[in-house]
């Protein structure tokens, strides 16, 4: 897309095609060099030490977002971004006026610049609220520039090079405990990189404020993490993360501690690369390599594998040997209970029992789903009418709203649920066979009755035949039943109904009246009980299948279609396999369907 800016700018304005592809390029380049380092956005804007200067030796290639030039982005097809920037942040220790200079590496080069007040403020809104800028230089004149007690009292927007606009703007009032951002804009991209520097006001601008810790916090709940507060920002790059020797842990006797010992470092937002991270901090975080022991401690400083301690931006350092404030840590806190368990044949009642330290303040237990019950006392006591394994948790909290969590499973052994396997079928001269399928882990005594006249008691479970004569001609069902007995002398019991049957022969009728009184009304294979895989299919005369099934218990009542089939003689075909003969049978017959 065209721009404008570009025009008023580039000093080969005439080259505009060429100009065109070097957009392209660019903005592909932005996409994938998008956040590469720190200081690109305001968020991680570096810090100022006015006493000294700031050198970039290159400028990455990078743009985030339009901004808002007061006097010349209003109206203005010019669209002013943040091209190529750099942010940085400082705060005002005396009130009057600051100079500074941008000092190119290449005089070739173009730099703009913009400084805003965000006391109090957003600094996301520096890209659109035009109340935060305080002076600023959009002058397309290459070479030096900044802010000077002979500047242009007002903003300088964009121009030609060859108009030689201003590249100075007057040098503004900063105000006693205000906070400021400095952008610097690239607008080639040489990425040659610039020296900034200031004069007039620099000492106003720079703290001399040594850096010293304000306040230690132990992790009073499990005691292998200690923050430390600064009352100003120190540089990430002076903390040592790892085999860290800039601090060391004294006793209540101001004797240093062996063990344990610092693991690692790290402070907050100080994650090294891309623009997401931090160049300073005010809090740190110390792990420990184990637990400390309950007791009173405090933080010495030294000298680290740098030779030095703790750094602000203007290399001001914690003197060593510095002690902080003594903090505390408590004894670590156990959550763990036991529980007794009174069983019953109904429901088991189990009392609990946390071994919980002193200082606990509150419990919180949550038994199983099955029981839906919650406890804040220290000993509940809970009924549990579903037995098996059931799960409790707890959590406790002590009065430094330290919370502890932990959960176990009891296993209510006293489960007692009678089942019988059995023959659900008994042809003729055959036996049935019926065999426990108790649930119960202290089951003791099965108690049988066949319903044959046969009864038996048995102290461990086993497999039994028993035959069952059928004089009646008819068939017949008859119960099964089984008691059951624990330990404690809980009992229970589960009956079953077994047929006994009259005939076991395969046959399949040869006539059928289908006419709804009751008799012969069907078509089917007739006691099929020991038939497996069975088939069975019926057809007219002219070979069309009217019926067909895989259960010999679905019959044809003589209908095709929702219509009565004609009288008259059907083809029939049976295919199974029998278990007994361990063979496949296949048979083919008629029948006469009479109306």
């Amino acid at each position: 897309m065209f721009n404008f800016v570009a025009v008023m700018k580039r000093w080969l304005v005439i080259l505009m095609s060429f100009f065109y592809v070097w957009t392209s390029t660019a903005q592909q380049s932005l996409k994938i060099n998008n956040c590469i380092t720190l200081g690109q956005i305001p968020q991680t804007a570096l810090p100022v030490c006015g006493t000294r200067g700031l050198s970039q030796s290159s400028v990455p290639i990078f743009s985030t977002s339009s901004l808002v030039v007061p006097g010349c982005s209003d109206g203005s097809s010019v669209n002013y971004t943040d091209k190529n920037p750099f942010w940085y942040k400082f705060t005002c220790y005396a009130s009057g006026p600051i100079s500074f200079v941008i000092t190119p590496n290449n005089p070739g080069d173009d730099y703009d610049w913009q400084l805003y007040d965000v006391t109090g403020r957003n600094i996301q809104d520096v890209f659109r609220d035009p109340t935060m800028v305080v002076i600023g230089n959009w002058s397309g004149t290459p070479g030096l520039t900044g802010a000077s007690l002979t500047g242009a009292n007002f903003i300088q927007c964009a121009s030609f090079p060859t108009d030689n606009a201003p590249n100075f703007a007057l040098s503004p009032n900063l105000i006693q405990g205000h906070e400021y951002l400095l952008l610097v804009s690239h607008y080639d991209d040489t990425q040659s990189g610039y020296v900034l520097s200031f004069d007039i006001g620099r000492d106003n601008i720079t703290d001399n404020t040594p850096p010293a810790i304000s306040k230690v916090t132990a992790d009073l709940c499990n005691g292998t993490r200690i923050g430390l507060k600064f009352n100003k920002k120190i540089m990430c790059s002076s903390i040592t993360k790892r085999d860290n020797t800039e601090f060391e842990i004294i006793d209540n006797s101001g004797n240093p501690i062996s063990s344990p010992i610092v693991s690692s470092v790290s402070g907050f937002r100080c994650e090294s690369g891309g623009c997401n991270t931090g160049f300073d901090t005010d809090s740190l975080s110390i792990i420990l390599s184990d637990t400390l022991p309950p007791g009173n401690y405090t933080i010495r400083i030294k000298n680290g594998a740098d030779n030095n301690t703790l750094l602000d931006n203007c290399d001001n350092v914690i003197p060593s040997g510095t002690n902080s404030t003594p903090f505390t840590v408590v004894p670590k806190m156990n959550a763990e209970f036991f529980w007794n368990i009174k069983y019953g044949c109904k429901y088991d009642t189990v009392s609990y029992f946390p071994k919980y330290p002193a200082g606990i303040t509150s419990f919180q237990w949550t038994f199983d789903s099955q029981i839906t019950n919650t406890s804040n006392s220290p000993n509940p006591v809970v009924v549990y009418p579903i037995f098996g394994n059931r799960i409790t948790s707890i959590e406790i909290t002590n009065q430094y709203n330290c919370k502890v969590r932990y959960r176990d499973t009891i296993y209510l052994y006293n489960t007692l649920k009678a089942g019988i396997g059995a023959t659900n079928i008994i042809c003729p001269d055959d036996g049935g066979i019926f065999f426990s399928r108790s649930i119960g882990d202290s089951i003791q005594q099965w108690s049988w009755n066949f319903g044959n006249g046969n009864t038996l008691i048995e102290n461990s479970p086993s497999e039994h035949t028993q035959a069952y004569p059928n004089a009646t001609n008819q068939d017949y069902q008859i119960p099964v039943k089984l008691i059951i007995t624990n330990n404690l002398g809980c009992v229970d019991s589960n009956t079953v109904y077994i047929k006994i049957v009259r005939n076991c022969f395969i046959a399949v009728p040869n006539a059928f009246t289908p006419n709804g009184d009751g008799l012969n009304d069907f078509l089917y294979p007739l006691n099929a009980y020991k038939a497996q895989q069975l088939k069975f299919a019926v057809f007219d005369r002219f070979g069309n299948r009217l019926f067909y099934t895989e259960n010999w218990n679905k019959k044809w009542d003589g209908r095709y279609k929702g219509k009565d089939a004609n009288a008259g003689t059907y083809v029939w075909y049976l295919n199974y396999f029998d278990p007994e003969r361990n063979k496949q049978v296949v048979l083919k017959g008629a029948t006469i369907l009479i109306r």
